[in-house]
């Protein structure tokens, strides 16, 4: 039937958003070639009706269609199945002679509109599910583009280290009071310089006064005999000293062992009955922190033992 050629025709015009052209509009004649008559001689003869419906001679006997504009929205779909619809009914009659000779005016009219309602049910591309009509929606085609994301720079990766740079383990040496020794130990070894710098890494384990007097003591030595040794003091500075590190509580949970500026190492334990921290040199030297993460600066952190590392 015409109705399944004209509904495919216009689905296939709202898909693709384009008209269906007709193909091959040339003049082939009808027989063999040659041998055939021409398509001027056979439209003199009035026989183009003919051949068109066969698809023979369609540029000599006018037989090409116009190519329709491309259908891209919903209205116009709807307006081109009305048109195709028109064209139906222009060629395809809904009533038979005898109808037409026995039916009134209304009622021809009448059957007329139905035949079209029918005819436009079956073209138009509106379907109906549970009472909800969905129409096609407009087609639009995106628009290319040049346009390029700017490259994202390179950032390098930056240690997470103390806001706190204007301090300095020198300074933070000299104004405790309980770390006076420390920072007089400091001075004797020439230090001073590189405990003011900002740009070297490490952790420091300070011995409070108390502890400076006892380790002496217990070397046979006083605090101010000991500061006259200087290979004996810069061991024991030097070992409560992780360089290139900083080390916090959570970091010290996760440490076992680590090497000292002095080349000793150190042993790292939690003691949960007491809830503090130990660090040892060996099994019969153990210090305990008193003061973890006492003070921590852009570049260093200090924790507070009471016994010397030695």
């Amino acid at each position: 039937m015409k109705f399944g050629f004209v509904k495919v025709l216009v689905y296939i015009a709202c898909l693709a958003g384009v008209a269906v052209a007709q193909e091959g509009c040339t003049d082939v004649r009808p027989g063999f070639g040659f041998f055939s008559p021409s398509c001027s001689y056979r439209k003199d003869r009035g026989d183009c009706k003919d051949l068109i419906a066969q698809g023979y001679c369609l540029e000599t006997c006018g037989g090409c269609k116009q190519e329709p504009e491309p259908i891209t929205t919903a209205e116009e779909v709807l307006s081109a199945v009305e048109e195709t619809a028109s064209e139906v009914e222009e060629t395809e009659d809904p009533l038979t002679e005898a109808e037409r000779e026995t039916m009134s005016p209304e009622e021809k009219k009448k059957k007329e509109e139905i035949y079209r309602e029918q005819l436009l049910d079956q073209v138009t591309m509106i379907e109906e599910d549970d009472g909800d009509v969905e129409v096609l929606p407009e087609l639009v085609m995106p628009e290319e583009t040049t346009a390029t994301l700017a490259p994202v720079p390179e950032v390098e990766a930056q240690p997470k280290l103390p806001i706190k740079c204007s301090s300095t383990v020198l300074k933070d040496l000299k104004n405790d009071l309980n770390l006076t020794t420390a920072y007089e130990a400091a001075l004797a070894l020439n230090l001073t310089d590189v405990l003011e710098r900002n740009d070297i890494i490490y952790t420091f384990f300070v011995p409070v006064d108390a502890a400076w007097e006892a380790g002496a003591e217990s070397l046979g030595l006083s605090v101010e005999e000991l500061f006259e040794k200087p290979a004996v003091l810069a061991k024991i500075f030097f070992t409560g000293i992780i360089p290139d590190m900083i080390l916090d509580e959570d970091a010290l949970d996760l440490t076992e062992t680590m090497q000292s500026q002095s080349g000793e190492t150190l042993a790292f334990t939690y003691d949960t009955a007491d809830g503090v921290y130990r660090v040892s040199v060996g099994p019969d030297t153990v210090a305990t922190i008193i003061a973890a993460e006492k003070y921590v600066g852009c570049n260093y952190m200090i924790h507070m033992i009471d016994t010397l590392l030695a």
